[in-house]
């Protein structure tokens, strides 16, 4: 597969290229590796491994107090669908940008702007969440509130410091009741999510 760059063909299927286009390459330019790419969506759902702990409870407390929730995702159009039954609250957002399908991916900004024109998203009153630091840098840029995702108690955090109360995690004594305060909105891994307080 290091051969090959799997890596890399990864990325091009999630900027939009199809994974049967991806085979007929890697086959005429590695015989040997033929198959092992056309191979791969079937195989896919076997390479996730569930949701991230405290997400989808968080992102409902977040949709409770008042938030719009979008996602803006890097996957491939073919293989976005097993991650919304392996992650269902990627189904409760009020909308996702799949990058496969629009051909764009993070941290391209013009993949933020499909999120902009399409849900009306305004960045000043928008918390982009995400695993990876380059692509928080790139919203940030464009003038997003932006936070790295390492777990769902430091986004939590960050949302009660902008004045959001998103109430304790479940089991959590003395849970505070749910209100929208200020503006928010999220992006999160495996439901990269975007938040966004209604006006």
């Amino acid at each position: 597969m290091t051969e090959i760059d799997f890596h890399t063909l990864n990325l091009r299927a999630d900027a939009g290229e199809t994974w049967a286009d991806l085979e007929r390459e890697v086959a005429e330019c590695w015989p040997e590796h033929a198959g092992v790419v056309a191979h791969y969506p079937g195989a896919f759902p076997a390479t996730l491994t569930g949701p991230v702990d405290g997400v989808a409870e968080l992102v409902a407390q977040a949709q409770a107090a008042g938030l719009h929730t979008y996602g803006l995702t890097n996957w491939s159009a073919e293989t976005f669908p097993h991650g919304v039954h392996v992650a269902p609250v990627i189904g409760t957002l009020d909308g996702v940008v799949v990058s496969g399908e629009v051909g764009l991916i993070k941290p391209d900004p013009a993949i933020f702007a499909v999120l902009v024109e399409r849900y009306g998203v305004e960045p000043t009153r928008t918390l982009f969440v995400d695993d990876k630091e380059v692509n928080v840098e790139a919203a940030l840029a464009l003038g997003f509130l932006g936070h790295v995702f390492t777990g769902a108690d430091g986004l939590r955090e960050r949302l009660r410091s902008l004045g959001v109360d998103v109430g304790a995690a479940a089991g959590t004594p003395g849970s505070p009741a749910l209100t929208a305060r200020s503006p928010a909105t999220v992006d999160a891994p495996v439901a990269p999510v975007a938040a966004e307080s209604p006006s």
